[in-house]
């Protein structure tokens, strides 16, 4: 039976997640990793747990403190230009760029499917 679809920014909001976010945001001392701010702090991911993408199944050594700024540039360096236009077209519907990310995974692991056999 497989699990139903969670968009991401609901896992945001699950107590596992919570607790996993304040522990490595005190692990981090309260600090962007990045500029050093202190205010505005995101938990950034470097990988997901690829069975789950739960954001809490991930190991701590994976997730590190920035604020909103160096959030939002690091993950704009990560897609490519037709990436972010395509982004761009399913953020005025809604989506994050995690669910963009979710929607990526789901559509390879259909292909990946499809080419096994």
């Amino acid at each position: 039976m497989s699990t139903p679809y969670i968009p991401y920014k609901e896992k945001l909001k699950d107590p596992q997640w919570l607790e996993k976010r304040g522990e490595i945001v005190e692990r981090d001392n309260y600090t962007c990793r990045y500029c050093a701010t202190t205010s505005n702090l995101q938990v950034h991911h470097f990988c997901y747990n690829a069975e789950t993408r739960n954001p809490w199944d991930v190991e701590d050594e994976c997730l590190v403190t920035l604020c909103k700024t160096c959030h939002f540039n690091n993950h704009r360096l990560d897609l490519s230009p037709l990436e972010r236009d395509l982004y761009k077209i399913l953020q005025t519907a809604g989506f994050t760029q995690d669910d963009y990310c979710q929607l990526l995974l789901r559509e390879a692991n259909i292909l990946i499917q499809k080419y096994k056999g």
